[in-house]
């Protein structure tokens, strides 16, 4: 299965995080683990809750599954509402995910749809794009900012037990030119190894 090589490969490659990397991401376990709690929730911000919240949200979802962390659950958000990017899921599919082809096209009717991401057959995530004030949020988490400008204008999010930066740069300056498909595959994989690193090291 095409989901399975590809998490076998973020697992092999995780000398390519650079220590200072991973001494960004062990703090963040270590606050994780602070949190006393049967469900721990993690809510990924970026500003407009379209690329990089999503691939996080879907990593660390599919990374805590790996590990049998039944406790972790993810969600994104971000400052204001768009709609999750046809470029995102792209290369979720490309990776092994599955989604309806319709939600791929650049101008659909639904200006925000509601879209359902499966993967391992039996598994799903409904994503879309929300604000951290959205409803369908949970009422206590951890904010996990990946993004500077969001991290910059989101200076209070009162139901977050705490926040976290761990910004990634956006994959969208490569939208519409000839790195695009490989820039959007190098961010997802970055977000996606880091998720299972940090997570290996979770007790």
């Amino acid at each position: 299965m095409l989901l399975k090589k590809e998490i076998q490969y973020l697992k092999s490659s995780f000398e390519v995080i650079s220590e200072e990397r991973k001494k960004v991401l062990q703090d963040l376990v270590r606050r994780i683990q602070q949190i006393k709690q049967d469900e721990v929730n993690l809510v990924f911000v970026c500003t407009h809750n379209s690329r990089r919240s999503h691939l996080a949200q879907l990593w660390w979802q599919v990374a805590s599954e790996e590990y049998d962390f039944s406790f972790l659950k993810t969600y994104s958000a971000g400052t204001e509402t768009t709609r999750i990017h046809p470029n995102t899921l792209k290369v979720l599919m490309k990776q092994g995910f599955s989604v309806e082809s319709r939600f791929l096209q650049e101008n659909l009717s639904e200006e925000n749809p509601k879209v359902e991401l499966s993967y391992f057959g039996n598994r799903s995530v409904k994503c879309f794009s929300k604000t951290i004030s959205d409803n369908s949020l949970p009422e206590q988490f951890i904010a996990i900012m990946t993004c500077g400008h969001a991290e910059v204008n989101c200076p209070f999010i009162p139901q977050a037990e705490f926040r976290f930066s761990l910004t990634y740069e956006d994959p969208k300056i490569s939208d519409g030119t000839s790195q695009m498909e490989q820039t959007y595959l190098e961010r997802s994989r970055q977000i996606g190894r880091e998720a299972f690193y940090a997570l290996s090291l979770l007790k």
